[in-house]
């Protein structure tokens, strides 16, 4: 991925967080503006808790946290353990899988009521979730 300018993870690692925290805004609350999802879920408080389960925050985010790219059999269940946990501190059990998922398949999602959290690399491992358009809001009157 070529880039000009640096996007959130590229140097904290933190991108899996960001990337969970987003899934969990486009499952939960689509239409809302960062700012009123961050009031109603209290993510600020919250973020220091999403921290804690990373198990080494300052080697995470040091930069060193993001390579959690599916190479090995532990590193899923490691993913599997920091959504579930993430999703937890959100107030709730949510179904997902972690798997190898091909851009084609990427495609034929129904994004209505899904969001896929992806991993993209080499050269380094970046978290990213797609997640479907929102409904616009009417406008309105005053």
């Amino acid at each position: 991925m070529k880039t000009r300018i640096l996007s959130q993870g590229m140097l904290d690692g933190a991108c899996l967080l960001y990337a969970i925290v987003n899934a969990k805004k486009a499952l939960t609350h689509p239409n809302h503006l960062t700012h009123t999802f961050i009031a109603q879920t209290s993510l600020r408080a919250r973020w220091k808790e999403l921290i804690s389960i990373v198990g080494s925050p300052h080697k995470y985010l040091n930069g060193d946290g993001s390579d959690y790219s599916l190479r090995s059999n532990t590193e899923p269940q490691i993913i599997c353990s920091i959504i579930t946990n993430a999703f937890l501190i959100f107030g709730g059990p949510h179904q997902f899988t972690v798997r190898h998922i091909d851009l084609n398949e990427m495609h034929q999602i129904d994004y209505a009521d899904q969001v896929v959290i992806f991993c993209i690399q080499p050269p380094i491992d970046h978290w990213l979730v797609a997640v479907g358009k929102t409904k616009k809001s009417p406008p309105s009157s005053l």
